[in-house]
């Protein structure tokens, strides 16, 4: 008992001025790199639109040649200028970037005076009001910068000072390969880092206050899997796989997603059954029902507000509403999901690898899935650098802290409340 409690006290020394030093490094890095953090979602709007004569002007290195004319709208943000929407027929040449040959027209996030600058003596006037309508429903149905959610809290990367976002669109106004955004290079790198540093603070916070668990005695011993439940395994896996693949390809409601994961605990209730997975081993157990709920809500304290730049308030809403979203969100997304990955993919990788190495294995196949996901649907998306930050830290990082709650909890509960909290405040807080 008492070489416990020295150790206990060791570790909390180590432990405690490493969260310290690494909190000072995160706000550091916010303060000196605010682009690190990210921003709320990018919302913009045009306002004036121009008829312009024959104009050519430079974007970095890719030279736009418009011989016959075009249309053009400033796009502003907060009634300041942050790019221009452009259509019209041109020619583009770069010798860095690989450009489409023919587009309709081109979407910039720029600074607002580099495309102005260089009007020179090209005339612009107004244009009719049907030509107006069509810029605005063009305008109004094109994505702007990308928002990545992996976790939770809804992240863009809009351009910093000297770089720029564009893409092309074809006759369809559909977005044409490749977008192009030129940013500073060391910026996706240190978004990485600083995300990363945040999901170390969680898994050390999560260890810290979970110094006390004694994990129970059906986990400390593992058996592994047999072929046949290895072949049941990776069938899990592929059906969890076509359930977001199908949902993001046919764009078919999130509760398409749901109901996938619920046909997958079908499956895995009868492999429980048949003796092929011991049901207790996914959390559900009297004996662990009430570990981590207190933990949970501090992780996802850290998780939305550490980021402390995004946050900005919260929205009116009824309790009553929020209450019944919050619980369908826990059913549809939290618990299913959990239990699905936590509960089954990581137990049944725990029994192959041993827990932690187990985890490991999860955290890259959440990961790998997310690359695929975005590969097969929207493949034009991974030209954005940051998207990578999404595939390789953010989804994982948050696997890695779902996965790491689970081993300290070992209560699926407590997960699919973190997991519910992460999906359900971000919809009722102002960014």
């Amino acid at each position: 008992m008492l070489f416990n409690k020295l150790n206990r006290i060791i570790i909390l020394a180590i432990i405690l001025p490493l969260i310290i030093i690494l909190c000072l490094a995160v706000f550091l890095m916010a303060s000196y790199y605010p682009g690190v953090i990210g921003s709320p979602s990018q919302e913009y709007q045009i306002e004036e639109k121009y008829q312009f004569e024959p104009w050519d002007f430079l974007l970095d290195d890719i030279y736009i040649n418009f011989d016959e004319g075009g249309l053009m709208a400033q796009v502003l943000q907060e009634e300041r200028i942050k790019g221009a929407f452009f259509k019209g027929d041109a020619t583009y040449h770069s010798p860095t970037f690989d450009l489409p040959t023919e587009a309709e027209g081109f979407l910039v996030l720029v600074d607002g005076d580099t495309i102005i600058s260089q009007k020179d003596d090209v005339i612009f006037s107004g244009v009719e009001s049907s030509q107006k309508e069509n810029i605005n429903n063009i305008f109004d149905n094109k994505p702007g910068i990308p928002t990545y959610e992996g976790a939770g809290v809804p992240l863009s990367f809009p351009p910093q000072e000297d770089s720029f976002y564009l893409y092309f669109m074809d006759e369809d106004h559909e977005k044409l390969s490749p977008v192009i955004h030129n940013t500073k290079s060391e910026l996706p790198w240190l978004t990485g880092l600083f995300y990363s540093l945040i999901f170390i603070i969680i898994i050390l916070v999560i260890q810290l206050l979970s110094l006390g668990f004694k994990p129970l005695e059906y986990r400390s011993y593992y058996p592994n899997l047999s072929s046949s439940e290895f072949l049941a395994f990776v069938l899990v896996v592929l059906m969890v796989f076509a359930a977001h693949h199908l949902q993001k390809s046919l764009e078919l409601p999130d509760y398409f997603t749901a109901a996938g994961y619920g046909l997958v605990l079908i499956v895995v209730f009868l492999l429980s059954r048949h003796q092929m997975f011991v049901a207790t081993h996914m959390g559900v157990n009297k004996n662990t029902c009430k570990n981590g709920y207190f933990l949970a809500g501090i992780v996802s304290v850290i998780f939305l507000f550490l980021p402390f730049e995004v946050f900005s308030g919260i929205k009116a809403v009824s309790l009553g509403e929020a209450f019944q979203h919050f619980v369908w969100i826990f059913l549809s997304a939290g618990l299913l999901h959990e239990m699905v990955w936590r509960g089954y993919i990581q137990v049944s990788l725990s029994r192959l690898a041993g827990r932690h190495l187990g985890l490991i294995i999860t955290v890259l196949l959440s990961g790998l899935f997310h690359y695929f996901i975005v590969f097969l649907n929207s493949p034009e998306a991974l030209a954005f650098p940051f998207a990578y930050i999404d595939i390789a830290v953010l989804v994982p990082g948050t696997a890695l802290v779902l996965g790491y709650l689970f081993i300290r909890t070992e209560n699926i509960f407590s997960c699919a409340l973190l997991h519910s909290i992460i999906v359900f405040l971000p919809q009722y807080l102002n960014y």
